[in-house]
């Protein structure tokens, strides 16, 4: 049941009156059942501590229980919700007599159907009808009130507004604005009274004519009083004073002040957060500017070092290309040093006199060999080793020996000649274990 207590007529009276009211009786239904509120299985309204808010299990029918869930939805966190956001228009100065935000009508009427004072005045007024069958078919009260089968519309039905279609098919369209409210001005007045006349003009046509004189006689007679009085000056139409057109602009002003106060009251958080976050973006700009200049000094940077790692690669090939080079000069030495020993053995007419070789050998990390003629009557070859700790190494037809003491005559010296056994040492001296090194 509504409160009967007054309220104010003052909207901001009225919004401070419906929230303290929704605020109280939310506070009230929250200490009994808390919120939230939940639909159980068995057809019952429960709320946080399981207390049953509304119960409908004592009924199979649909309708009966199509209202838990709407309940269930509108538990006293809700109420308080909606009575925050009464409040947040209390203080603002409103009017109904001037222009009004629609979140503040909206807010209005809520707070006087929670007052109880909602009266059919607060419904929206039919500005027009429209035939649904015919959707083309659009009527301004003065010609669709009062038909059946139209439908009513109002002004939030019409955003983009219309004009009325009424006489389009006799070639004498009605043609007002619908959202434009209706006025008994002499030149409305006028205006059908031309309709008038046209109407009756056709209407002469289908009379019979014994009919047409005296029917005739009778509108025509009609149409000439109305023009008469169409004509008439008003005796309400003189001019408002200038104190009256000047205190209406006022308020008017006053009003439109009001609301786009209330209006940039409300968006100025908005204004905030918008200015907050294009500070954020723009610091975040400056971030990423100074992060790409970064990267690109370090592509820069990663760019010289390849430059350099690219000359180096020259350089080390060049280099390569040299000890390629220098190697190949020393193998040719080696070669031809070897053969000039091998000349000089086989060549020397004092060869036949000599007793002792020392041949080195480059290739093999300068590796000295040492050739010994034997003494007869116990020896008639020639050996052939490698110096070292302990005698060195020496090679026989079985191969390399470091027990050169151990060695008789005639496996010592079983070269035949000097350079037979360079040739054999040579052919040998990879496969040849590592002499043990002299004492110093």
């Amino acid at each position: 049941m509504p409160d009967p207590t007054p309220a104010s007529d003052r909207p901001a009276d009225q919004l401070r009156a419906a929230a303290e009211k929704l605020r109280e009786e939310a506070a009230r239904a929250h200490r009994a059942p808390p919120g939230p509120w939940a639909v159980a299985d068995e057809h019952v309204v429960r709320c946080a501590d399981g207390m049953i808010v509304a119960d409908r299990s004592g009924t199979d029918h649909p309708a009966e229980r199509a209202d838990l869930r709407y309940i269930a939805l509108m538990h006293p966190g809700v109420g308080l919700a909606v009575a925050r956001w009464l409040e947040s228009w209390a203080g603002v100065d409103l009017s109904e007599h001037g222009p009004m935000p629609e979140d503040a009508q909206h807010a209005l009427a809520v707070a006087r159907q929670l007052l109880g004072t909602t009266t059919a005045e607060d419904e929206p007024d039919v500005v027009a009808y429209r035939n649904t069958d015919r959707p083309g078919v659009l009527l301004c009260r003065e010609h669709g009130e009062g038909w059946l089968g139209l439908t009513p519309l109002t002004s939030e039905d019409l955003e983009d507004g219309g004009f009325c279609t009424w006489g389009r098919e006799y070639g004498h369209e009605c043609g007002r604005d619908v959202l434009i409210a209706p006025t008994t001005s002499a030149a409305s007045l006028g205006e059908v009274v031309s309709r008038l006349a046209a109407h009756a003009v056709g209407f002469q046509d289908v009379l019979d004519e014994s009919d047409r004189g005296p029917w005739g006689a009778l509108i025509l007679a009609d149409i000439a009083e109305l023009r008469a009085l169409a004509n008439r000056p008003a005796a309400d139409a003189a001019p408002p004073a200038p104190a009256d057109r000047y205190r209406s602009a006022w308020g008017s002003a006053r009003h439109r002040a009001a609301v786009l106060s209330a209006e940039l009251t409300r968006r100025a958080p908005l204004l905030g957060e918008y200015a907050a976050e294009n500070t954020r973006l723009l610091a975040q700009a400056v971030k990423a500017a100074t992060t790409i200049t970064r990267l690109r000094a370090e592509r820069a940077e990663l760019g010289r070092q390849l430059d350099c790692l690219r000359g180096d690669m020259r350089d080390m090939e060049a280099c390569v290309r040299e000890q390629d080079a220098e190697f190949e000069r020393i193998r040719r030495a080696a070669g031809e040093a070897a053969a000039g020993v091998q000349q000089t053995i086989t060549s020397d007419p004092l060869a036949d006199c000599a007793t002792e070789y020392r041949v080195p050998v480059p290739e093999n990390g300068g590796t000295e060999l040492r050739l010994r003629r034997g003494h007869a009557p116990y020896a008639s070859g020639w050996s052939v080793a490698v110096p070292g700790y302990g005698g060195g190494m020496a090679l026989t037809e079985l191969g390399w020996s470091d027990s050169i003491g151990a060695l008789s005559a005639d496996r010592l010296f079983c070269w035949p000649d000097a350079a037979t056994a360079v040739d054999a040492a040579r052919r040998a001296l990879p496969a040849a274990p590592a002499a043990p090194e002299e004492r110093s």
